[in-house]
């Protein structure tokens, strides 16, 4: 049996265009998957000459995905944070601007400021109690403990009571006297010497006596 020259030339056409379909088949999939997933290849092989770029700026990548990672949070805590200082600053305003109408009222104003006054701490203990995810935001270096250990219950606490005894002595010990004793409890740590309303964490960060080394 002899073959003819035109049919070997047949069957060379044939088998260089079923190669050449089966590499634009290829070359589908590769660009279909690439426009998918928005990756030039699935592995460092897939990449061909630019593998060693991608190699050389992973790490650099990831250190820049790092920070970003960091920076959102930086900034969720910020947002956070700021928002509480805006309410604190507004409480303390308005309680300021109705303190300042004190002399010369009567009673029944005086008793109503004092209502404000309560209802202003209970407020500005829940507001240090802000939290971002699990991180309270006022917190010092112990996030995961909130600076405020019970704001529901200030009225009852020691603190509130140290304050209570100061203003008490307003007219006997006047009002210098009373001033002095009530910055001594209420002033931040490590200043007032009256019961702290703030977990230790807190008092211990505020103070800066945490990091401080141990005398031997």
């Amino acid at each position: 049996m002899s073959i003819t020259t035109t049919g070997v030339t047949g069957y060379a056409t044939m088998a260089k265009l079923i190669e050449n379909s089966a590499a634009t088949r290829r070359r589908l999939d590769t660009l279909t998957n690439q426009v998918s997933t928005g990756l030039i290849g699935d592995t460092y092989a897939g990449l061909g000459t630019g593998a060693s770029v991608s190699l050389n700026l992973r790490p650099q990548l990831a250190n820049l995905q790092t920070w970003q990672n960091n920076v959102d949070v930086a900034t969720g805590h910020m947002t956070v944070t700021q928002t509480a200082l805006t309410q604190l600053q507004s409480i303390a305003a308005g309680y300021y601007a109705q303190l300042n109408a004190v002399q010369g009222v009567e009673a029944g104003a005086v008793d109503s400021i004092a209502a404000s006054a309560r209802d202003a701490l209970n407020q500005v203990a829940n507001l240090l109690d802000t939290k971002d995810g699990d991180v309270y935001v006022f917190a010092g270096q112990d996030t995961a403990t909130p600076p405020i250990s019970d704001p529901s219950n200030m009225q009852t606490s020691a603190f509130f009571t140290a304050i209570q005894n100061a203003v008490g002595g307003l007219s006997a010990n006047g009002a210098a006297a009373t001033a002095n004793a009530t910055w001594s409890v209420a002033a931040p740590p490590p200043l007032g010497t009256g019961p702290s309303p703030f977990s230790a964490s807190y008092v211990c960060s505020r103070a800066r006596l945490c990091a401080l080394p141990r005398r031997r």
